[in-house]
């Protein structure tokens, strides 16, 4: 096989743009690296080409499409997103989700965010929402990039398991109340504890931006502000850390329903 030298070839000038979100956006494309994240994507994952560095050439455990592109271990270190790459990046389409997909499921239970600026907290709320078998992700446009590098290995390959779109958050809340799904956004003054709360229904949880919260709009559509008690001097708590505690609150609950 061929070994691409150049960096000016156009599938190494390609993938390197695809670090970057204007460029994911406009080849509806993305990147993800590391043998055991590639191992997980679903068939239903469109993957467009692998991409093997020369000296792991000959590597094993992963199938390899025609499209499968060799290139020298100093330009494969360059469109590299990690320190230490392990060889092996795959390019990757872009799906599409309905909303109605996850609002329509039995029971749902479903997670929204309001401004999620970080990547880290956006991939570990999808890990951890996956984890619980949430219904699925409902984000503001203005969230992290879910297809960015740093979004997707603080995922750990949990991206590909779980639905999520970007839509307007207060018209979907809408939707959502509609539906009979009842929104409860998370806020440190508010005066219900999430601990009061029949969380057995279908419902959804709405987590705010990690500085300023959720938007007063989002606020006041909700049909109850509900807090996570604290007994400490910290004034609230990470937002993945927040998310996963209500997720959890959630899933014991429910888990009655099961035994």
């Amino acid at each position: 096989m061929e070994i691409i030298t150049s960096v000016e070839n156009k599938i190494v000038k390609q993938a390197k743009s695809l670090g970057m979100k204007k460029f994911r956006d406009k080849h509806g494309l993305f990147i993800i690296e590391g043998i055991k994240f590639i191992e997980e994507i679903p068939k239903d994952w469109q993957i467009e080409r692998l991409l093997i560095s020369e000296s792991c050439a000959d590597i094993g455990g992963i199938a390899k499409p025609e499209s499968t592109a060799v290139i020298s271990d100093r330009i494969f270190q360059s469109i590299s997103d990690t320190v230490n790459p392990q060889g092996v990046m795959a390019v990757i389409k872009q799906k599409q989700f309905d909303i109605n997909s996850i609002i329509k499921q039995k029971n749902p239970l479903i997670i929204m965010l309001d401004s999620i600026n970080d990547p880290g907290n956006l991939g570990t709320i999808l890990r951890t929402a996956q984890s619980a078998n949430a219904a699925g992700i409902i984000m503001s446009g203005d969230c992290a990039d879910i297809y960015s590098p740093k979004t997707i290995r603080s995922a750990a390959g949990f991206a590909f398991h779980i639905p999520f779109v970007s839509v307007d958050l207060p018209l979907a809340i809408q939707k959502l109340k509609a539906e009979g799904i009842a929104v409860f956004a998370a806020a440190p003054n508010a005066a219900k504890s999430l601990y009061d709360m029949d969380l057995k229904k279908p419902l959804a949880f709405v987590i705010g931006n990690e500085s300023h919260g959720i938007s007063r709009e989002v606020a006041d559509l909700a049909d109850s502000n509900i807090k996570i008690p604290i007994i400490g001097q910290a004034e609230s708590l990470n937002a993945s850390m927040a998310c996963g505690i209500m997720i959890y609150e959630a899933l014991r609950q429910r888990h009655f329903l099961f035994r």
